[in-house]
């Protein structure tokens, strides 16, 4: 399995304080204030218990600023949880099931944690269109596919898209064109498993079928 490749400490230290220098010359390109959300009420997702292959939503939000890229790093449990593993990232999306990066991208590069507990996707925009507008309602920015197995009801896990595995320096950041890091919030969240939803197309089919042996039964008694 792929190691998880973010920066080094000495790396950190040298991004960080780039940025600081940045800041203080004033160039720095934020307008405003990113938003990265779980979708799911107050940031609550929910997947069903013990199924492979399900999908958690992440979204932006944010006031027109212009994205050139983004390192997407997220969590899932607190580090060392016995947490859902990460299977996959999707930020470049697909034709049902399109991202604010749809249309707009050189791919994406995608690397694990030893545990799957969590992920980095790293991707930008193309050449001839060196940005993508940030949109003031949410829209969906990158898809997360979680494995359930061996989960059951009422388990929870906090998501986080911040100080991954346990370190200050690990971060998702969104990058402007120029690939500074654009003022970033990221809320809370967390996901529970759900009980499997009973079967509804069975149950009808029981209860017509029922039905039809009750109506068999009384024409056979009245021959």
């Amino acid at each position: 399995m792929q190691i998880l490749h973010f920066f080094s400490f000495k790396q950190s230290c040298k991004t960080w304080l780039s940025l600081w220098v940045a800041l203080f010359l004033g160039n720095v390109a934020s307008q405003g204030q990113i938003f990265l959300t779980v979708e799911g009420t107050g940031g609550q997702a929910t997947l069903v218990e013990g199924v492979a292959d399900q999908f958690l939503n992440i979204l932006i939000q944010g006031n027109g600023e212009s994205v050139g890229g983004a390192n997407f790093r997220i969590q899932i449990g607190a580090t060392g949880d016995s947490a859902p593993t990460i299977q996959a990232l999707d930020l470049t999306g697909t034709a049902d099931s399109p991202t604010f990066w749809t249309g707009n991208n050189q791919g994406q590069t995608v690397t694990f944690s030893p545990t799957g507990q969590a992920s980095e996707g790293v991707i930008t925009t193309t050449d001839s269109q060196p940005s993508i507008t940030v949109p003031s309602t949410p829209t969906l920015f990158a898809r997360v596919r979680v494995d359930g197995t061996g989960f059951q009801a009422g388990d929870s896990f906090e998501i986080f898209m911040e100080n991954i595995l346990g370190n200050d320096f690990i971060d998702t950041q969104i990058l402007d064109p120029s690939g500074s890091p654009l003022s970033t919030t990221f809320g809370s969240g967390s996901v529970t498993f759900t009980p499997v939803p009973e079967p509804e197309d069975a149950v009808l089919w029981v209860g017509m079928g029922l039905v039809a042996w009750s109506v068999f039964r009384k024409k056979a008694g009245n021959k």
